[in-house]
């Protein structure tokens, strides 16, 4: 008696096709980092992925990167409670290319503080505005007040800057420059 039996075990293939021909059995996750691409693109997701179900919980393209400073100011009331925040900021670009996708700014956003990111992010041409947020870290409230935030576009030698002044509390806002 002789089986010929197909075994068939559902998964993912590598996520981001960088010569990696790995196989990734459902429910493996992989992080997704500015790594993951190369040749001055930029991973359209960086984070953590699942393959569920033979597809990955995300679609990672890699895209064209361009070079951007953040510099996000917060507001100097220190008598006020909500202007600072332990939560996690974040932004979204949007321009004449499309979106930026999730970027998780690095700082300490405390009163009075002007905190620097700066690295390549994806292309999205000329902005037209931002989403900047805050998530909370705690149940308690974890309010923040930005005052301003400057984008230098330093592939195009282009800045936009925007304003704000009031606090924003586990949720996002949009915002478009001066």
């Amino acid at each position: 008696f002789y089986c010929y039996c197909y075994i068939s075990e559902e998964g993912c293939q590598a996520p981001i096709d960088n010569e990696n021909d790995a196989f990734y059995r459902n429910e493996a996750t992989y992080t997704v980092t500015d790594e993951s691409c190369s040749g001055g693109n930029v991973p359209s997701f960086k984070g953590q992925i699942t393959c569920e179900d033979g597809h990955w919980s995300e679609q990672v393209l890699c895209l064209k990167g361009a070079s951007y400073r953040i510099t996000v100011k917060t507001a100097d009331i220190i008598w006020r409670v909500g202007e600072g925040t332990d939560g996690e900021v974040y932004l979204y670009m949007y321009g004449s290319k499309g979106n930026s996708g999730k970027i998780i700014l690095r700082g300490g956003f405390e009163a009075g503080d002007v905190d620097m990111t700066n690295a390549l992010f994806v292309d999205v041409g000329k902005i037209s505005k931002i989403q900047l947020g805050v998530k909370a870290r705690s149940p308690t409230r974890d309010g923040w007040i930005p005052e301003s935030v400057l984008i230098e576009d330093e592939s195009r030698r282009d800045d936009y800057k925007f304003v704000h002044g009031a606090e924003i509390d586990d949720t996002s806002i949009f915002l478009y420059p001066l």
